[in-house]
């Protein structure tokens, strides 16, 4: 009878072990999947981030185009003002 019972414990030992192990795979799942979610919060954080710097680089671009264009323009303006200017100092020279 001893015996029979000593089985019985081992059983129910058993059953509680896996028991226990089976919660604790079970909790181990719930915390990685907490910290997944997470992470793809991040992530989804980062990529509108990255997105916008995109666009923000994409407009800052043409606006470094669209003031390069006013230089050259203000430059030709710039020439042409000293070239006028020369000639009518010669022209005041020569009259």
């Amino acid at each position: 009878m001893y015996s029979s019972n000593l089985g019985s414990d081992q059983a129910d030992l058993d059953g509680q072990e896996r028991h226990r192990k089976i919660s604790d795979i079970q909790r181990e799942i719930l915390m990685i999947e907490s910290d997944l979610g997470k992470l793809q919060s991040q992530k989804n954080v980062l990529d509108a981030e990255e997105r916008k710097c995109k666009k923000d680089m994409d407009r800052l671009r043409v606006e470094m185009q669209e003031k390069e264009n006013k230089i050259k323009v203000v430059e030709r303006n710039i020439d042409m003002a000293r070239e006028e200017l020369m000639r009518l100092k010669k022209k005041l020279n020569i009259v």
